[in-house]
């Protein structure tokens, strides 16, 4: 772990920086998760906080969905009031073939119809 100084820094001018860089070398094809996808994973490998943080997903630098530190799911929201808390429209669609139906919520009342 290092602070940068006030001071040249390869030629370039930096100011200071009120919290530690930490640099890390990750070995090429050891460490590491792939955009490309990674094989011979096991269950100690995974993708969030090994603390007491939330994970959240962003696009366009906006957060679009986030598990809490409860284990709880939101999407389209920063907090959940539940375990899955979307604010916003659910499109649920049937597979060809099936009787599968739709959920809709109006506001006060599930309409539609529901098949198990």
């Amino acid at each position: 772990m290092f602070k940068l100084p006030v001071a040249l820094l390869f030629g370039l001018m930096v100011t200071p920086i009120p919290f530690p860089i930490i640099l890390q070398q990750i070995a090429t094809g050891l460490d590491g998760w792939s955009l490309t996808g990674n094989s011979n994973i096991s269950a100690t490998h995974f993708i969030g906080a090994t603390d007491n943080s939330a994970l959240a997903f962003r696009t366009n630098d906006i957060e679009r969905a986030r598990f809490t530190e409860a284990g709880r799911v939101a999407i389209g929201s920063g907090t959940a009031d539940e375990l899955l808390h979307v604010a916003g429209a659910i499109k649920i669609e049937d597979t060809v073939g099936t009787t599968a139906g739709t959920i809709r919520w109006n506001g006060s009342d599930l309409e539609g119809l529901l098949y198990f």
